[in-house]
């Protein structure tokens, strides 16, 4: 059975019909074909679309994870080793007193402050207010900074009443620099992201800055960190 193919013209108006009605029959059907590729090219699409956001969303928190981890395993370690190898913890002005800097900046500097950092970005905030989010934003980076804060207080008090002088090594300029940028950081972020009466041209000339400052400090905060440690263990060689 061959198909059926009508002539290029027509000579009876009967034999005009028909062509036409068989060339409109032939383009609704081009037309549904057509729509129905388009259809399933784009389910296709989205189908891709969203297996690849699966992919990242379980990679990121992978990661997340798995930082958060290697975080509390550096303040677990920091924690043993002046416990149990530098005599304990004390606040009297000895060094065990000195034994509360590395273990307040870690979890301050560190494992707080790279939480905090991070909570923007985490899957389960997207598409939400966020005015909660900023709130434990904030409020997880102010209690990195008050860690850190009481970190400082610390050594600078044992260096008082030993007669130690401050600030004698790159570790301490380091150190105090990035506990000044981040004081700086969360009070400009304080008043340009909480505060009601902030105009909207600041924020929006702040968020870079703001963005660009933290990730700084986070990289300060971890060399700071590290210096401070390979110090220590110098000395005691």
């Amino acid at each position: 059975m061959h198909d059926y193919t009508p002539p290029n013209t027509c000579s009876t108006p009967s034999e005009c019909l028909h062509l036409s009605q068989w060339n409109e029959t032939m383009e609704c059907g081009s037309e549904l074909a057509v729509d129905t590729m388009k259809k399933e090219l784009k389910s296709r699409a989205i189908l891709a679309d969203c297996s690849t956001r699966m992919r990242s969303i379980v990679s990121f928190y992978f990661c997340y994870l798995l930082c958060l981890c290697l975080g509390i395993a550096c303040v677990v370690f920091v924690s043993i080793w002046n416990s149990q190898w530098r005599g304990g913890f004390a606040w009297d002005g000895s060094a065990l007193q000195f034994n509360w800097h590395p273990v307040l900046m870690v979890t301050g500097l560190v494992v707080l402050y790279g939480n905090g950092a991070v909570l923007y970005r985490i899957p389960l905030t997207w598409g939400q207010n966020k005015l909660p989010w900023k709130l434990l934003h904030a409020g997880v980076m102010l209690l990195a900074l008050l860690c850190s804060i009481l970190g400082l207080c610390a050594v600078f008090d044992f260096h008082h009443t030993n007669s130690t002088p401050n600030l004698y090594s790159l570790h301490s300029w380091i150190g105090i620099c990035t506990t000044a940028l981040f004081t700086t950081q969360w009070v400009m972020g304080l008043a340009g992201f909480l505060l009601p009466c902030s105009p909207m041209s600041f924020r929006k000339l702040l968020k870079p800055a703001h963005v660009w400052m933290g990730g700084c400090i986070l990289i300060l905060s971890i060399v700071s960190c590290i210096s401070g440690i390979n110090e220590k263990l110098f000395f005691a060689l």
